[in-house]
């Protein structure tokens, strides 16, 4: 298309032998896409396909059902008015009487189920093969994976079918993709297991890290958030890593108390890298201060402390800081989408505070002004009194002198 849009005029007869503005755009469009489909099988055979990861897989899964849903719709839009499908007339043609009967989705999503109830997995592996090549993927291994694979891209088949049957009488569904994750078992890529093929996150945020080039702050900040995201979420293979994943260690840094690893209550598990226990000792913390109002709080260690500083043991982290963490890991994942070690979209997209949510919480720990007001009187004996130079005495304070006011007052910022 690129080189049909460029063609001038003098391009038509010499490059693709007519003078006809027409025929020579579809010649180019023509060359076009076989030029680009030669550049794609080149590019696919200059190296050896490489096994695909459980997320690769799931992707594909993905593009499959997105694929059948978007077909069927298209198809349903370019309908005719008063379109009925099972109104086979005399006037229909051939092609329009096999188009008919081939048209109702829920017979394509019997078929389908009827694939998984007999287990009749060739049928679906003429798609899963083009799919995996588009990608320069090879058969999942070791066999059971790739019959996992299969029975779910036909079960992914029936359950998008049976929606657009559902769609086509009227009945407008949801379009769910019906797997949460990859279920069955693999010796290459298990989720749980992490070896040279499937790096953890704090492996490949290491590397990361290094690339980089971070000064010695910002190193110590992506080093704790790592700590935290390996006591929160642990370690797994950083392909794995769901937007579910990435939400629920965004709802625990909301809960992780600000002094986690400085406070003496929490200096030792924070240490061990037990973060729950972290959580719950601040947790008990907060239910201490919501059941008392008394000024000293005894602490879960048992010590006894003003309540003051029990408040301030307990306080959330900030959103501030929360973002920070949030924002390694959105840079970390955008490099790994890039590399090729994480498939889909980036788990910690938009999940960080925006400015409005920050203000909120600003205006919300502003402290009111409910204080008293200072009397005029002491407030004048404090502005006559010097701020660095001496005075006459106690009672010349205007004076400049070599007499040093113990009452004198130096300008003092509160919160």
């Amino acid at each position: 298309m690129v080189l049909a849009r460029r063609l001038g005029r003098t391009h038509y007869g010499i490059a693709l032998r007519t003078s006809d503005r027409g025929l020579a755009r579809r010649l180019a469009t023509r060359a076009t896409a076989a030029m680009e489909s030669l550049a794609e099988t080149l590019a696919m055979t200059a190296q050896e396909p490489q096994q695909p990861t459980d997320a690769e897989l799931m992707e594909i899964l993905r593009e499959m059902f997105r694929a059948i849903i978007a077909r069927g719709e298209r198809e349903h839009l370019f309908r005719p008015e008063n379109w009925d499908p099972d109104a086979i007339s005399d006037d229909d043609t051939d092609e329009e009487r096999e188009a008919k009967a081939l048209d109702d989705p829920m017979d394509r999503a019997r078929y389908w189920r009827g694939v998984l109830t007999r287990n009749a997995l060739e049928e679906i592996r003429p798609y899963t093969q083009a799919a995996l090549r588009r990608r320069n993927r090879a058969a999942p291994e070791p066999d059971e994976r790739h019959r996992s694979f299969l029975r779910m891209a036909a079960g992914v088949a029936a359950e998008a079918h049976a929606i657009l049957g559902e769609r086509r009488m009227g009945r407008t569904l949801a379009a769910h993709f019906p797997y949460e994750g990859w279920p069955g078992p693999s010796e290459v890529a298990d989720e749980g297991k992490v070896g040279p093929a499937r790096p953890s996150v704090s492996t490949l945020f290491k590397q990361h890290a290094e690339r980089k080039r971070w000064g010695p702050a910002n190193r110590q900040k992506a080093a704790v958030a790592v700590r935290l995201f390996r006591g929160l979420v642990g370690d797994p293979p950083a392909a794995t890593i769901t937007r579910q994943d990435a939400a629920a260690f965004k709802r625990q840094l909301e809960k992780m108390p600000a002094a986690w690893a400085q406070a003496s209550i929490y200096r030792d598990a924070a240490a061990a890298g037990d973060l729950r226990a972290v959580m719950a000792t601040a947790k008990v913390l907060r239910e201490t201060l919501a059941a008392t109002a008394s000024p000293t709080i005894t602490l879960p260690d048992g010590s006894t402390v003003p309540r003051k500083r029990a408040e301030a043991l307990a306080a959330p982290m900030h959103p501030k800081t929360i973002n920070i963490h949030l924002e390694f890991f959105f840079s970390a994942f955008r490099r790994f989408i890039a590399e090729g070690e994480f498939v889909g979209e980036n788990p910690f997209a938009a999940l960080r505070f925006d400015s409005k949510e920050l203000r909120h919480v600003s205006e919300a720990a502003a402290p009111d002004d409910t204080r008293d007001a200072w009397p005029r009187a002491h407030l004048q004996t404090l502005f006559d009194s010097p701020l660095w130079t001496g005075c006459k005495g106690a009672t010349r304070r205007k004076e400049a002198g070599r007499v040093l006011i113990e009452d004198g007052w130096t300008p003092r910022k509160t919160r």
